[in-house]
């Protein structure tokens, strides 16, 4: 990180240079044209859980979808297994529990999209191709992360989702019920009245994803 800083400083210095997640969403959400508002939650969802319990009403009215990168990992709070410490994180202190009080409070107006996919879809070798992908801090940040390798792409494909369309990628979605316990494990039930939403990539097509 520190190399990274060194050769592409940063405008952002510190967290105290930025307002804080319930702020940041609220402010946007109060501009924002009703029911327009798509989100890629990307991580632990506990920002999201605050910046919700706060400003319910403007999820409600300006939120239209929200797409989580779930699975043990975010909805588990780094496998934590609903204790304060994670053997991925460190100390998960306040997030235990996060993901299924978001699911269960999100305004039943927002579209809530589940996207598990990206464990087999890896991302990333191209940047070690000579110059073919260009230069830059991504290019360097995969260089030195994946040691010249690649990695799963659950965050990218869930943003990707989010802007391009849930069934833009090879993907389809199924609607049913995803039960979301304290420890971030989840439920889906397929059910054609439920109200969610996963979405799934072909397998088959996981080479094309990528391309």
């Amino acid at each position: 990180t520190s190399s990274m800083i060194a050769r592409w400083p940063p405008r952002v210095a510190s967290y105290d240079d930025v307002a804080n997640a319930t702020e940041a969403y609220g402010r946007i959400l109060a501009t924002a044209t009703n029911a327009s508002v798509v989100i890629a939650s990307i991580g632990e969802p506990t920002a999201l859980r605050d910046a919700l319990r706060a400003h319910g009403d403007l999820f409600a009215a300006k939120v239209r979808q929200i797409t989580y990168m779930d699975l043990g990992y975010n909805f588990g709070c780094g496998y934590a297994e609903g204790s304060t410490w994670s053997p991925c994180l460190g100390s998960t202190e306040g997030c235990a529990g996060a993901a299924k009080w978001v699911v269960e409070h999100m305004p039943p107006s927002v579209q809530q999209v589940f996207s598990p996919a990206g464990g087999d879809v890896l991302t990333g070798s191209r940047f070690h191709d000579g110059d073919g992908c260009g230069a830059g801090p991504a290019k360097f940040a995969y260089e030195t992360w994946t040691n010249y390798g690649s990695r799963p792409s659950w965050d990218l494909i869930a943003t990707y989702l989010s802007v391009v369309g849930l069934e833009s990628l090879y993907s389809a979605t199924t609607r049913g019920t995803n039960a979301v316990d304290l420890n971030g494990t989840e439920h889906f039930v397929p059910d054609d009245a439920g109200p969610h939403l996963r979405v799934d990539i072909d397998p088959s097509r996981n080479g094309d994803v990528v391309r």
